[in-house]
Parts: structure tokens; C-alpha cells; sequence
């Protein structure tokens, strides 16, 4: 039996999957398999990665008749998983050639740690970097931050299957395309002590089409605030709304923040544009603002809003005129 699984659920990724899974395959750490479960996918996806089980045992595939999502393709495969460790991953990002031998290493090291992530890096579909996103390390600093925004990202988090006991459902369906991997690192934040590695050895690829990316609205851009709502609960209540099937209070909750964006017609515009920003999305971030601007020309914070992202993507771009960095640069 190996060491580590890794799950690798992947749907039209055909781009992207071959570059991803030899990321793996070339891992300093070697005692793993791969599960890779094509989610019904229309182009080359499968044969490509069937090429590839061809020459490496270690890959393991698996087929969806029908396209089921990340959340049913998971939490149905995550239930066979027998190694003392395991890992949920997508199949356009890539690791760092000693990511998961550090991980695991740092697992080892201490019994009472239930989970490992790491910082990252975001880059565009090219491979290009676009910034890198460090996460705290210590558990206070850990907890602290999950008050405010996710400590974690959901591809870097390697887990021990020890855990799935307490979790009947991996992935929650309330979050489905929206934070679902941050959910879940706040329920296991909860229950068990957790960390992170401060090294980048995760490249986390944008890609604009994606479910994440093409519907950016109202509630993905504050699912958090629930999450994180919840996360308070069960602190001091051991169940939260959802674990007690109370939907309604969740669904208020969201509702009340949509509120406010019906009270301004150019609040989603400019929240959806510094999203978009932040993730190096330049031109969906400029076309937001402009439908901001449209609608209210002469409106401070929507004036404002267009001059400094305006600037920031100026800055983007005769950054990139100077030095061009590809993530591979960023080995060490």
C-alpha cells in the first residue's frame, strides 16, 4: 500500500493535465498513487492521461459516465482511500518537485498534526507568474486569519485519512463552486491541530473559463463571511447551521449581505473588478470597473475605483515589459 493518494478529479483539463500529473511523477517522494477520475470529459482529457498510466503504475484512472462535479466525484471516491494520507488536487496547477516529500515529512515529524499546506504562487494559463500568496504557519496565527479569509489552499492541503472518520461528508454542497476547499480546512481547523509550510511549492494556474472565475457574483465574492460565521460556531457550539440541517439561517445570512449590493447598482461591478485584479485578470477587472462607471460616471468611490485599477494594471503590464518570470524560474 502507498504512503499517499492523490486525488486528481479533472473535467475538459485536456491543456493543462499532462504538465500536472508529471509535476507528480517527478516528485522527490515517490511512495504514491495517483486516482484520476475523469468527470466525463469531451476532449482529449482521458487519452492523455491514459498515455501516461501506460508508462507510470502509479496512476490509477477512473471514469465518470456522466459529469457529476468535484463535490459528488470526491466525497464517493475519498471513502476507498486505504494510505495514511491523502490529497485532493486539480489538474491544471502543479507542484514543486519536493512539495509533497516536505509535507509529509512535516507530518511525520509530529503525530498530533492533522493536516499540511503551503504558500503558492498564482500564474496565468501561459505559466507566468502573477503573485505569490503566503499563509501563516503557527495554529493562532492560523486561526486567526481563518476569521477573515481562508489560511489554506485546497491544493496544497495534504491530510491524514485518519480524519475521514469525522467527516461523513468531505465536501459540503452548500459550497459547491464556491470555497469549498476553505470550508473544509475550517472544519478540520476545528477539530484537529494544523499548519502550513511558508515555501512556495504550489502553482496555482488562473484560468479565466473556470467555474470560479467566469461566475464571480454576489455570494462567491462573500461566501466567506459564512464560512467563516460558521467556523465561530462550532467553536462555541460544536455544530453549525448546516450540520444541524438549519439552511435557512445560512440562506439569511447571505441574503442579508446581498442586500446591500441591491442598495448600489455599481458595488458588484467594483468588488467583482478588484477580484479580478488581485488574481491578474486585468481585462475582466478593467471591463467591471467600466460598467461601474457607466452606470454612475461621477460617483466617488466608482471614479476612484477606476483610477487606481487603472494604474495597478498599467504597473501589471510594464512590469511584465521589464521581466517575464515563467513559475519554473521560482524552483529552488
Amino acid at each position: 500500500m502507498a504512503e499517499l493518494t492523490i486525488l486528481m478529479p479533472a473535467y475538459n483539463a485536456s491543456p493543462y493535465v499532462e504538465e500536472a500529473i508529471n509535476s507528480l511523477l517527478n516528485q522527490s517522494f515517490t511512495d504514491f498513487e495517483l486516482w484520476f477520475i475523469d468527470d466525463a470529459s469531451t476532449d482529449e482529457t482521458l487519452s492523455i492521461v491514459a498515455t501516461l498510466a501506460r508508462k507510470d503504475p502509479r496512476i490509477h484512472i477512473f471514469s465518470n459516465a456522466v459529469n457529476r462535479g468535484k463535490l459528488h466525484t470526491i466525497n464517493s471516491k475519498v471513502r476507498g482511500v486505504l494510505s495514511p494520507f491523502f490529497t485532493i488536487t486539480d489538474a491544471d496547477d502543479v507542484s514543486h518537485p519536493a512539495r509533497l516529500e516536505k509535507q509529509i515529512a512535516k507530518l511525520k515529524s509530529d503525530a498530533s498534526l492533522m493536516m499540511c499546506g503551503t504558500s503558492y504562487a498564482a500564474m496565468d494559463e501561459q505559466g507566468y507568474y502573477v503573485r505569490t500568496v503566503h499563509v501563516p504557519i503557527d495554529i493562532e496565527q492560523i486561526r486567526e486569519r481563518s476569521l477573515i479569509q481562508s489560511a489554506f489552499m485546497g491544493g496544497t492541503m495534504v491530510m491524514r485519512s485518519s480524519l475521514l472518520q469525522n467527516f461523513p461528508e468531505l465536501y459540503r454542497f452548500y459550497f459547491e463552486n464556491s470555497m469549498d476547499d476553505a470550508d473544509l480546512a475550517c472544519r478540520i481547523l476545528n477539530l484537529y491541530s494544523v499548519t502550513n509550510l511558508n515555501e512556495l511549492l504550489y502553482f496555482y494556474r488562473i484560468v479565466p473559463t473556470s467555474i470560479t472565475r467566469a461566475k464571480v457574483t454576489c455570494r462567491s465574492l462573500n461566501i466567506y463571511k459564512l464560512i467563516s460565521h460558521l467556523y465561530t460556531i462550532r467553536k462555541s457550539e460544536q455544530k453549525d447551521w448546516l450540520e444541524l440541517g438549519d439552511f435557512v439561517s445560512a440562506d439569511d445570512f447571505m441574503k442579508k449581505i446581498e442586500d446591500d449590493y441591491a442598495k448600489d447598482s455599481t458595488l458588484l461591478h467594483r468588488h467583482r473588478s478588484f477580484f479580478y485584479l488581485y488574481w491578474g485578470q486585468n481585462l475582466l477587472a478593467l471591463n467591471s470597473i467600466t460598467k461601474a462607471i457607466i452606470i454612475k460616471p461621477y460617483h466617488l468611490k466608482t471614479v476612484l475605483s477606476f483610477l487606481l485599477i487603472s494604474m495597478r494594471i498599467m504597473l501589471f503590464y510594464f512590469s511584465r515589459s521589464i521581466k517575464k518570470v515563467h513559475y519554473r524560474a521560482l524552483f529552488k
